[in-house]
């Protein structure tokens, strides 16, 4: 997924989220702060930061009921941003491809993975599951442990 589409995504749901839920900071005055920071610097915000956070937006609506992903995906397709169904199926197709590999390559598989096995509700079950915590340990002994501090969050 390019740069753009995933802007466009995060602060098309950002928005949303805004406007149908309150909270006590704005995330699309957050996430704003961070995309024009990097910008005022002359640079972007790395796309697998990016990446991380639509990870984190999927992580949330998860957990809503369907209805109100059937509603954040009627605003996000009218917006022209790719929609929450789409990104778990992106999701779901990512963790297809790591299981199938027998292995995590870098920190998003791993974070994507970790909070998989963290959501008992994720659908990660029996072998899969299995595997997946597999893999994160693996994964971890290769590398170190993560800590959530190395990921850019917009709520």
């Amino acid at each position: 997924m390019e740069y753009d589409e995933l802007k466009r995504f995060l602060v098309t749901v950002a928005r949303f989220r805004d406007e149908r839920y309150a909270a006590p900071v704005s995330i699309l005055t957050s996430l704003q702060g961070v995309l024009a920071a990097a910008e005022g610097r002359g640079s972007r915000v790395p796309v697998g930061a990016l990446r991380q956070a639509a990870h984190d937006q999927v992580s949330w609506f998860r957990s809503m009921p369907r209805e109100s992903i059937r509603e954040a995906d009627a605003y996000l397709r009218d917006r022209g941003a790719i929609t929450i169904t789409v990104m778990m199926a992106e999701v779901g197709r990512m963790v297809l491809k790591v299981l199938k590999r027998g292995r995590i390559r870098d920190d998003e598989e791993f974070y994507v993975l970790t909070e998989l096995l963290n959501d008992v509700s994720s659908g990660l079950v029996g072998r899969d599951r299995e595997r997946a915590g597999k893999l994160v340990s693996d994964y971890e002994s290769r590398s170190g442990p993560k800590t959530p501090a190395r990921r850019l969050t917009t709520g």
